[in-house]
């Protein structure tokens, strides 16, 4: 005999690609995308929350020392600045495995940067790849930002009054003389693709020495 069975079930269903986009290429069920999509959950990726950095370093570090047996509890303030400064194409797992290597790789209780991958510690490589226009090494603005920042002060001296001007005003100088080759030079779709005034972006590429 065969009989309906009720059962109270919960899916929980996770992906990294864009489901509604892959329903319009033809490679997803439409149907199935709509029984799913009921309470959708969007997670940034870890680039975007560098807040987060810290708590889950510390939840994966006790997870790898229960596991490991270890007692890696003390985290290098470098070491967290160099995480939170990464660019993360891995995402969390990339980090999780980051934060095992190093619980097994430690000899005392302390994570140390000696206990990171160069990918990691060797900021200057992705600086001179993003300054070279390598397609290597793939920085979100945040990471571009912080190393722009980091540059300006490692240039800068204790005497340095005016560092605001000479980080901004290098960097929106950049981003004009940018736009306009993109734009060919035409100020008017210039200005509109950087969302200011005609009259501002005339008198920003006269001071700017771009004319």
């Amino acid at each position: 005999d065969t009989q309906t069975i009720e059962v109270d079930t919960r899916i929980l269903a996770a992906s990294n690609r864009d489901l509604m986009e892959l329903v319009r290429e033809g490679l997803f069920r439409e149907d199935v995308y709509w029984r799913l999509n009921v309470v959708p959950v969007v997670i940034p990726p870890l680039r975007e929350r560098r807040e987060d950095i810290p708590e889950l370093v510390t939840f994966f570090l006790n997870h790898y020392n229960e596991i490991n047996d270890r007692y890696v509890v003390h985290i290098q303030r470098d070491v967290v600045h160099a995480l939170q400064s990464y660019h993360w194409p891995g995402n969390v797992r990339e980090l999780q495995n980051y934060v095992e290597r190093a619980v097994v790789m430690a000899t005392g209780d302390e994570f140390t940067m000696e206990l990171l991958p160069p990918a990691v510690t060797d900021t200057g490589a992705i600086a001179e790849a993003v300054t070279s226009g390598s397609t290597a090494i793939k920085a979100d603005l945040d990471t571009l930002a912080n190393l722009v920042v980091q540059e300006g002060l490692a240039s800068s001296d204790e005497e340095e009054e005016n560092l605001h001007g000479k980080v901004v005003d290098r960097v929106e100088k950049e981003l004009i003389e940018q736009v306009l080759k993109a734009c060919d030079g035409v100020q008017t779709r210039a200005a509109a693709k950087l969302g200011i005034n005609r009259n501002t972006l005339h008198k920003k590429i006269r001071d700017y020495g771009l004319e």
